[in-house]
């Protein structure tokens, strides 16, 4: 499910402090180890954006040290990741 921003959803404000243009926003869902489902609500399609960027304020937990991220649900490690060019 998408749909169009309302006036106050239509830009998001960059590190470079530049305002970008979004699209559409909807819910998205990913397949992570052991059968868990991330579900990403509110997430904005932002065209001119060269990366994904995810907010981790969706009810998993996430532990960030030397360079690495788990993803918890309970006490399950359920997904994991690196740190490469600045992004996890």
């Amino acid at each position: 499910m998408r749909r169009k921003p309302s006036d106050g959803e239509l830009l998001v404000v960059v590190d470079n402090g530049v305002n970008v243009r979004v699209e559409h926003i909807g819910i998205a869902s990913l397949k992570l180890i052991g059968g868990y489902d991330l579900i990403l609500n509110d997430i904005v399609y932002v065209p001119s954006m060269r990366r994904n960027l995810i907010s981790i304020k969706c009810g998993f937990s996430f532990v960030f040290c030397s360079n690495k991220i788990e993803i918890f649900c309970d006490p399950n490690l359920v997904g994991s990741g690196i740190l490469l060019n600045g992004l996890y």
